[in-house]
């Protein structure tokens, strides 16, 4: 192939490196060509005999073809973005990965590799462990009977869980004071995920108090003597519920804290001898067994969550008996010149009535409610009306039959 100068396709005056807004076709088209001429220059060149004399360098070519791949350059950094988007043409495009491929592409995971935690057993362990997974009390989880306790699967562990330092065979036997601590963590993560879970509206400050009453010490003390914990222990004789014969004896409140401890180790025996499922084990035996002890706070929770989905008493009534023309009057109770008083907050009460005028009636008293504003007493006057079903249900029955006859009405015409 004959050489050519690049100067008949490229100028040497090219800007360099100058930024546009817009690559167009007509950019490609250019880049095309300075590529075409590139190849040109290069196939014209005698690199057999440059190469003879060592590798070929700049300074070993003619001037001429110096000029021309000097020129070059300027060009195809002129034309760098057009030669980008010609080389985003040509790539194929990345395929998704089969839906059924068993193992992860490897350069994937070495581009994700800064983001992936290591595949160690723990890690696994305590991520599986997740308090998210526990679903909030409800009436069904109230036990009839204390549940069955968990095994824990390491016979070691389960020994150490009621072993005291000072019975121990030897130093390093295991005993229950590092459970404790560990098994103390447990109960709070596992509580403070179904409180959380369970009352959405409780404060910070109150779900701390109803978690003290899970996990303090005379909950769980009472918890191990109905399991037998203290049957079990393996504790100097002072710690017995008569004490050492003829000796010492601990106080009930130290006594009360180490039966509470014993609790707390077998709750973290039962995690750690089935790092599978120990954890979802004891989670499920312990909002069992909680749901027991909070089980008023759990009642009042459904019904206070049921209530929220439901309308307004005051809503309610007027569904069942208000059609055109009938109406219902809320008004305050006829009474002395002095209202009621809270006994416990001293605040005022107010009492409202709720009268029917309509279906035959005129200024008919269906019900009425005390509160301490105005609004939640109408609420209970209008409770109070429905819960009196057999007065209830003859109004509905006429406002049934009533719109029964418009709809027959309305067909006809």
């Amino acid at each position: 192939m004959t050489k050519r100068p690049h100067s008949e396709i490229a100028s040497p005056d090219a800007p360099r490196d100058q930024k546009r807004a817009k690559t167009t076709a007509q950019d490609v088209e250019q880049a095309v060509n300075t590529l075409m001429s590139a190849v040109a220059n290069v196939e014209a060149l005698d690199t057999d005999a440059d190469l003879k004399n060592g590798p070929l360098k700049l300074a070993n070519l003619e001037p001429s073809t110096r000029r021309d791949l000097k020129s070059l350059s300027r060009s195809l950094l002129h034309f760098l973005p057009a030669l980008r988007a010609l080389a985003e043409e040509e790539e194929p495009q990345p395929q998704p990965p089969a839906a059924d491929t068993a193992t992860e592409d490897t350069s994937a995971n070495k581009q994700e590799g800064f983001r992936r935690l290591p595949q160690d057993s723990s890690l696994r362990e305590v991520q599986s462990h997740a308090p998210n997974n526990l679903r909030k009390w409800t009436v069904d989880d109230i036990p009839s009977s204390l549940p069955p306790l968990p095994p824990v699967l390491d016979p070691v562990l389960e020994t150490a869980a009621f072993t005291h330092p000072g019975r121990a065979l030897r130093p390093t036997d295991m005993n229950y004071e590092r459970l404790e601590w560990i098994g103390d963590s447990y109960l709070y993560v596992i509580s403070c995920s179904l409180i959380y879970a369970t009352f959405p509206t409780l404060s910070p400050g109150k779900s701390s108090q109803l978690r003290e009453l899970l996990v303090k010490n005379m909950t769980l003390c009472n918890y191990s003597l109905h399991y037998g914990f203290h049957k079990r222990a393996n504790f100097p004789a002072e710690f017995d519920l008569g004490g050492r014969p003829g000796g010492t004896a601990v106080k009930d409140k130290e006594r009360s804290k180490v039966l509470a401890d014993l609790f707390e180790a077998y709750v973290g025996a039962v995690v750690l001898s089935d790092p599978t499922s120990g954890f979802a084990r004891a989670a499920a035996w312990l909002k069992t067994l909680w749901a027991g002890t909070i089980a008023k706070e759990i009642r009042e929770a459904e019904t206070l969550q049921r209530k929220a989905t439901e309308l307004p008493p005051k809503n309610q009534l007027a569904n069942l008996v208000v059609a055109k023309g009938i109406k219902l009057r809320y008004e305050d109770a006829p009474g002395g010149p002095k209202p009621k008083i809270n006994k416990n907050t001293r605040a005022p009460l107010y009492t409202v009535n709720v009268y029917l005028d309509g279906w035959g009636e005129t200024n008919k008293l269906l019900g009425w409610g005390t509160a301490a504003s105005k609004s939640e007493a109408g609420h209970k006057a209008a409770q109070c009306a429905m819960d009196n079903k057999k007065l209830i249900q003859v109004y509905v029955e006429r406002k049934r039959a009533h719109m029964a006859a418009l709809e027959a009405q309305r067909k006809e015409e």
